[in-house]
């Protein structure tokens, strides 16, 4: 049997038998508490020798808040990671000593090149483990983000570079989010949501939020997958819905929704200007230790 990559995605196609030796791998790779080795590159050293997967995942949640919102602080913490003020709290003091974040006066906590370095590295997992999971076994793109959520602190370096070199080094993960490079350089597109789009801007999904199963299967019902042209026919008055045409089809979605999908202009309507931004972030995996400030 083989297992065939989704609609949408463009890649190699891979043997049921090659894809049962990589999840091999992977699994007798998996270490629930483990101590750091030189060989996870994703974990620099610390003062006590280990960083445990919460750290890591405080270390990408601040992350991505900064790219998100340009701040992360103890309550958006606290909500994002479904703990308390006072939790949060208490670990960021603990990454504030290894010296993988720091306080900012405008920004609440910013991470340090080598609290970033970590983060990136968790996300390459993720974004690749998730990739490997839908492309390679199959699993629907809607349960990959919480099978990645365990996979993403236990694999090897080794295991890492198969899955990238099997699925022909992939660039984006099945929700269209960018993978970091090896190097950790993630080329992040200004992406316009499609919420604010008018009637005849045409564009390309490029991508949605990946935590919400309920909300992925309502996007795949209506073809608004990764790589997906459309158009827009008309936005409804008073904050109603827009209206797009998809191919043939015509798809109508609330406001709310459209506000998640991102989308990359293809064309403006005539009065209208395209945004072309790209943003560049990266963290170099020779440089940065753990002693950094």
């Amino acid at each position: 049997m083989r297992l065939l990559h989704p609609v949408g995605y463009a890649g190699g196609v891979l043997s049921e038998r090659a894809a049962a030796r990589l999840m091999d791998s992977a699994l007798c790779c998996y270490r629930p508490h483990f101590t750091i080795s030189p060989n996870l590159r994703c974990v620099p050293q610390m003062k006590h020798g280990q960083l445990t997967s919460v750290m890591e995942d405080y270390l990408k949640s601040v992350y991505h808040l900064l790219k998100e919102t340009g701040g992360a602080y103890t309550n958006d913490l606290a909500h994002l990671l479904g703990v308390s003020a006072p939790t949060v709290t208490q670990m960021i003091k603990k990454l504030a000593e290894a010296k993988l974040v720091k306080h900012s006066p405008y920004k609440g906590f910013v991470l340090t090149p080598s609290g970033e370095k970590i983060a990136l590295e968790v996300i390459r997992h993720h974004r690749l483990i998730e990739r490997y999971l839908h492309e390679a076994l199959g699993v629907p793109w809607d349960k990959v983000h919480e099978e990645a959520d365990k996979w993403e602190h236990v694999i090897s370096e080794d295991v890492e570079k198969r899955m990238d070199e099997m699925l022909n080094y992939p660039t984006h993960d099945p929700h269209g989010s960018p993978i970091p490079s090896e190097e950790l350089v993630i080329e992040v597109e200004k992406l316009v949501p499609l919420s604010e789009l008018g009637a005849g801007d045409r564009g390309v999904v490029r991508e949605v939020p990946d935590e919400d199963p309920a909300l992925l299967n309502y996007l795949a019902e209506l073809e608004l997958v990764p790589d997906t042209a459309f158009e827009v026919e008309k936005l409804e008055p008073f904050g109603g819905p827009i209206v797009l045409r998809i191919g043939s089809s015509s798809v109508t979605l609330g406001m709310e929704v459209a506000s998640l999908v991102r989308t990359k202009v293809a064309g403006r309507a005539k009065g209208a200007k395209e945004k072309k931004v790209t943003r560049r972030t990266s963290a170099t995996k020779g440089s940065g230790e753990a002693g950094e400030a």
